[in-house]
């Protein structure tokens, strides 16, 4: 009889357990919006149909070919998808200016290691000087690198050249092979700045403490800071500390580094009234009446700055890694002091109508309006965007409510002030806080019913008790 007892009582505890298993593992490990939708038909909203129709109309107004969207939701990839002509999800775009957050966490991992102080002068670790010629005796600090604010402009038509030689050459401007990565550096810092307004301000490093001079020439310094401290190329850098961890084996700098198929082609929409669109001549136009053009497929040599490729889904990784204080499953890429930092260091004003300020290689307060229960919301933002020849690209999460968004097109729109991505980001981010709300219902209806699983054993167990005792 006790034995009887015993087992009965081990399968009750098995039921409970494997029915809070059960749950759990439906919750947190399955595709969480599918089961969500099972068992809360009729109160899901997430992902609603006419948001394939809005997507696709933002993305005819802003004459966007192709488009690859991901959501993240904590540390999971909830949603992601691609439209237009080239619609897989695999397919590779190049992200622009969000390569300055990754060079920004490798450069921070150096400092855990105590490869560097952040107020050290960099001329201590560079084989050639730079200063500004303004103000020679002013010395130019990771940190004010990392912030925007060395006096380093974006560059020149020194610098220009460098990194576009290989569009340069294949579209017949250039026929010369120049200097490649980071070689060309010490060419435009040992070159006379009198020949180039657009390499230094004329405001001293740091005067202008609450404002900044967005400089893609300081963040490919600092890339190649990365090389001179790891002693490593930057390329190998990354693979090894940021994108093996994060089990990013679709993010390159090369187009090379893939089959063609899954190269995103470039675009540029030239509006009425502008002939060409520098580096492209006139008579790079297959037909005047043609006005979305397409670029060749090219690689842009600016490593510290802007020209890293990948997918949406690569990318994710990454930014669940920011979004869950450094870690990416088991994984830790930066510890929690260092990302808080990356993101909080500075309040220095960004300069525009985007972006309130900017950290360490990552932009601060986005704003974004959302409705809510009938209601205007403001949001607040954090992440980076990016834009470079025939590409446009959005990495922004809300720290709040652990929702992140990424949008990539293969559609510059350099001519347009405003950013053609961004009201598609503000679709799929609404439907992200719908798909939130639904998540934490659903959730709190399984909550409830592994707790009258473990109410219902302690009852049945304690009946049983009494049976067996009686008997």
């Amino acid at each position: 009889m006790k034995m009887l007892k015993t087992n009965v009582f081990v399968i009750l505890i098995v039921l409970s357990l494997s029915s809070t298993f059960f749950f759990s593992f439906a919750t947190n490990n399955s595709d969480p919006y599918e089961f969500k939708k099972k068992i809360k038909e009729d109160q899901i909203t997430v992902f609603n149909s006419n948001v394939d129709d809005l997507v696709i109309q933002y993305m005819l107004e802003g004459h966007i070919p192709s488009l690859e969207a991901s959501l993240v939701y904590k540390d999971k990839i909830i949603w992601t998808k691609g439209y237009g002509e080239q619609p897989k999800v695999d397919t590779v775009y190049k992200i622009g200016s969000i390569t300055k957050c990754f060079t920004a966490t490798a450069l921070l991992q150096l400092y855990e290691q105590g490869k560097f102080e952040l107020d050290d002068d960099v001329n201590k670790y560079l084989p050639f000087s730079i200063r500004n010629p303004y103000y020679p005796n002013k010395p130019v600090t990771f940190r004010l690198l990392l912030l925007h604010q060395s006096s380093l402009l974006r560059g020149g038509d020194l610098y220009y050249s460098y990194i576009l030689n290989d569009l340069e050459q294949q579209l017949g401007v250039s026929n010369e092979s120049l200097l490649v990565y980071p070689d060309w550096l010490e060419d435009i810092f040992l070159s006379d700045p009198s020949n180039d307004s657009e390499v230094w301000a004329t405001w001293a490093p740091a005067e202008k403490q609450y404002y900044l001079t967005y400089s893609n020439l300081g963040y490919d310094l600092l890339g190649y800071l990365i090389e001179i401290l790891s002693n490593q190329s930057i390329d190998e850098y990354f693979k090894k500390n940021i994108f093996d961890p994060l089990n990013m084996t679709n993010t390159h700098y090369t187009y090379q580094s893939y089959s063609p198929d899954r190269l995103a082609i470039p675009h540029e929409w030239i509006p009425e009234g502008h002939s060409f669109f520098y580096p492209l001549r006139p008579e790079d136009y297959p037909n005047g009446s043609d006005r979305n053009h397409h670029i060749p497929i090219f690689n842009l040599d600016e490593r510290g700055a802007g020209a890293l490729r990948s997918t949406t889904t690569d990318l994710a990784n990454f930014l669940i890694a920011h979004m869950n204080n450094g870690i990416y499953g088991d994984n830790r890429i930066l510890s929690e002091n260092l990302i808080n930092l990356m993101h909080n260091e500075s309040q220095v004003f960004y300069g525009n109508k985007i972006y309130d300020s900017y950290g360490f290689g990552w932009m601060n307060e986005k704003i974004i309006t959302v409705e809510v229960d009938g209601k205007d919301v403001t949001h607040f933002l954090q992440g980076h965007g990016g834009r470079v020849f025939g590409f446009n690209s959005l990495m922004l999460f809300n720290q709040d409510i652990n929702i992140g968004v990424i949008v990539f097109a293969n559609q510059g729109n350099n001519f347009y002030e405003d950013d053609p991505i961004s009201p598609i980001f503000k679709v799929l981010y609404e439907e992200g806080i719908n798909f939130r709300e639904a998540y934490i219902s659903s959730s709190d209806d399984t909550s409830g019913f592994e707790f009258l699983i473990v109410i219902l054993t302690v009852i049945f167990y304690g009946s049983f008790n009494k049976i067996f005792r009686k008997k």
